[in-house]
């Protein structure tokens, strides 16, 4: 019976398809072609959030009802905060790409934005498409292929930007709480708000986007509490597993780039003489890179 162990070979050729298809994938050309794709995503979310918007002002005109009041309630839903900031965040990925022409790392606030981005449309559409969907507001959706590209196409995408975006840069641990901070900060705006504005459709004196953000609902500010801390605990996760493959990303990188400097400088440093210096590249142009994925 044949031994079915993969042999050295084989494991040296698999590693040889991984080594090719992580360069492809690095090369100036993939990372041109994904940054148009972000920008056509971005296009896409303005578009899934505007196109409602338009709906919702026009109907609240023509109902005579407050339009700064209803402008305001619909942005203050969490799915047009997070695809809005990813939109905007996508827009800036692109041209810091192209003013830079892709020759360094992403900078530092980028890379933050980026990693808050993906963490809370990531969690926008796990809990809408866990909780929503059978929600009076979900079967009630305004434009239902909005709804998709807002709630599916925009969160799917930032997914695998995560894994396939260019030029990604390690950032530490400690950048997990500041991506909890944005999320927070809109439940706490949202509780306080909620009560000094109407509902203007239903007139009740009171205004929460999500219905288990409505401490009127059976169960009061406990129930309220438990929701938030279980989305809360979602975020968590998310953000840690941003950040772990940002920083694996950001270290393959690095390594690539040394090990493409060594080979370059045993080509041309034979007989003897001292290798020339490693050529600038991302660590060497940007100060900030150097241990910054081990600092905590």
């Amino acid at each position: 019976m044949d031994d079915e162990r993969p042999t050295p070979t084989r494991r040296s050729r698999a590693r040889a398809v991984e080594r090719g298809i992580a360069t492809a994938l690095r090369s100036n050309e993939a990372a041109q072609a994904w940054t148009v794709l972000r920008v056509a995503v971005a296009i896409t979310a303005v578009v899934g959030v505007a196109a409602p918007a338009e709906v919702v002002i026009r109907g609240a005109i023509e109902g005579d009802r407050h339009v700064p009041t209803v402008a305001a309630n619909y942005f203050g839903f969490f799915t047009m905060v997070s695809n809005t900031a990813a939109a905007v965040v996508l827009l800036w990925a692109a041209v810091w790409f192209w003013v830079t022409r892709g020759a360094r790392r992403e900078p530092a606030p980028l890379a933050m934005a980026l990693a808050a981005a993906t963490t809370c449309i990531f969690v926008t559409g796990v809990v809408y498409n866990v909780n929503v969907p059978g929600m009076p507001m979900a079967r009630n959706a305004i434009l239902p292929w909005a709804s998709v590209i807002l709630h599916g196409i925009v969160p799917s995408f930032f997914v695998l930007d995560l894994f396939l975006g260019p030029n990604r840069r390690a950032l530490p641990w400690s950048r997990v709480a500041w991506i909890l901070a944005f999320p927070a900060a809109w439940v706490v705006y949202t509780l306080a708000r909620a009560n000094l504005v109407t509902n203007t459709l239903t007139g009740v004196p009171y205004w929460y986007p999500y219905p288990f953000l409505n401490p009127y609902q059976p169960g009061g500010y406990v129930t309220v509490a438990g929701f938030v801390a279980l989305i809360g605990l979602v975020v968590l996760l998310a953000a840690f597993v941003v950040v772990a493959v940002g920083r694996k990303r950001g270290r393959d990188r690095d390594a690539t780039g040394r090990a493409a400097a060594s080979r370059r400088s045993r080509a041309t440093g034979g007989g003897g003489a001292a290798p020339p210096p490693a050529p600038a590249g991302p660590r060497a142009a940007d100060p900030e890179a150097d241990g910054i994925a081990d600092r905590r």
